[in-house]
């Protein structure tokens, strides 16, 4: 559905609503497009006194892939057109990891600046326009844009108003997997001020909160304690705002999506007490490059231990942090020890578990890794709590004092700094050293 209202008086742009329906297919080895899901863009694209329009968008995804702090968000341009804080972002989840798809939709900023077979470059993205189309009866510009990894997109945008009408994205993942993301316009038309009062002031409280969180795309899809707290800080404004618009549905994902997440960090908090302070279970871990079983509930000495799939493929950030771990393991070599105990599961089905081997060699060699790795014989993980069980992902830390006492349990990514790495971790290291 196409309906233009008429602009107001001073024929300066009215803001815009646009609705699309998103198509995510993937290409198979025969060359067939099979359909893997659908969800809906809205979006609507506010001129501004000065410079490019803002778009303001809601991602109606009912699947589990996209977070729910990644289904909404405003896009500004700068005066280069280039976005602010980020484009839209698609969370694709392929083998269990996942890649973050940047999406264009509403409003190309720099339009009237297109001239036929224009090419230029900016970054990494090369930019090329092929020969017009009619999209919805409206002539469109046909933008083609190349990025790294072969990721393609093809924008048809509005001539007269730089409105994108439909988008074609393909990208990779994995091991070379092609999925295509395809825009189709379903409605278009001019907001009226009571409509974009309703989509301004229900944004006002979830723009601040996706503030406030500094969610990176690098980071685990998992919220922190602190981003939970803020979240939860934020429902009762949210579910004021949202009440009677597009918003209102989102509101209540967010108030469940929290609430199971702070139980899962409650369990995962509950773990820690219950093992800290405590005598290591027995861990007996094979070693993957050969030599007998070494037992480490008692290892004599400060140890790291490091629960991780280990898998040289796919390989997505941060890759289990094992980077920063073996910075810490070289600069503790002659006083900790650090293991890494490889946790993939085909290590339990029959016929797998050479495969899973040769994967964790590979991604040692790949990684220069130069602490060692081993799989454990006796259930390990289970006797420590296996906190995927609450639906949280690995690595596990485990820090064992030279007398077999857990001394440190966490589930998940540190934050790093820049100069001293995983410094949480090594305070904890320094802090056993001292206790010996």
């Amino acid at each position: 559905m196409v309906r233009n209202l008429p602009a107001d008086e001073t024929n300066s742009p009215p803001p815009t609503l646009i609705r699309y329906t998103a198509a995510l297919s993937e290409t198979t080895s025969n060359g067939n497009s099979q359909p893997v899901r659908e969800f809906e863009i809205r979006c609507l694209v506010l001129p501004q006194s000065s410079g490019y329009p803002s778009v303001l968008y809601l991602i109606e995804d009912s699947g589990e892939e996209q977070p729910w702090f990644e289904r909404y968000g405003q896009v500004k341009f700068d005066p280069q057109g280039q976005p602010s804080p980020r484009l839209a972002m698609h969370r694709h989840v392929n083998s269990g990891h996942s890649s973050w798809i940047g999406l264009r939709f509403g409003h190309f900023p720099g339009f009237d600046k297109l001239q036929p077979g224009a090419e230029w470059t900016e970054g990494q993205l090369t930019y090329h326009l092929q020969p017009d189309k009619v999209v919805n009866t409206q002539p469109c510009w046909q933008l083609e844009i190349n990025a790294p990894q072969s990721r393609r997109t093809v924008l048809s945008i509005q001539k007269t108003d730089g409105a994108i009408l439909a988008a074609q994205q393909r990208y990779f993942v994995g091991m070379g997997e092609r999925f295509d993301i395809k825009l189709q316009l379903e409605e278009i038309m001019n907001a009226t001020p009571e409509v974009v009062a309703a989509w301004t002031n229900a944004a006002v409280p979830l723009l601040k909160l996706k503030q406030d969180i500094k969610f990176d795309l690098g980071e685990t899809e998992s919220l922190s304690k602190d981003q939970l707290q803020l979240a939860e800080a934020a429902l009762n404004d949210i579910d004021k705002a949202t009440d009677g618009t597009p918003f209102g549905l989102l509101a209540g994902v967010i108030r469940r999506e929290v609430t199971a997440s702070q139980q899962r960090e409650t369990a995962v908090a509950d773990l820690a007490t219950r093992f800290v302070g405590r005598p290591a279970p027995p861990i007996t871990v094979i070693p993957l490059n050969g030599g007998p079983a070494v037992n480490l509930s008692k290892p004599g000495r400060v140890t790291i231990l490091h629960f991780w799939e280990y898998q040289e493929k796919p390989l997505t950030e941060p890759y289990g942090q094992v980077g920063y771990l073996d910075f810490l393991a070289q600069k503790r070599k002659d006083q900790v020890q650090v293991i890494g105990i490889i946790t993939d599961k085909q290590l339990q089905e029959p016929g797998a578990a050479l495969a899973a081997l040769r994967s964790a060699r590979k991604l040692q060699e790949f990684m220069n890794i130069g602490y060692p790795l081993g799989h454990e014989t006796e259930g390990a993980l289970a006797a420590l709590g296996d906190p995927r069980k609450f639906g949280v992902t690995l690595p596990l830390w485990v820090v064992i004092g030279s007398d077999g006492t857990i001394l440190h349990y966490r589930v998940g990514y540190y934050k790093v700094d820049a100069n001293r790495g995983l410094e949480e971790l090594d305070a904890v290291v320094e802090q056993a050293l001292k206790a010996k």
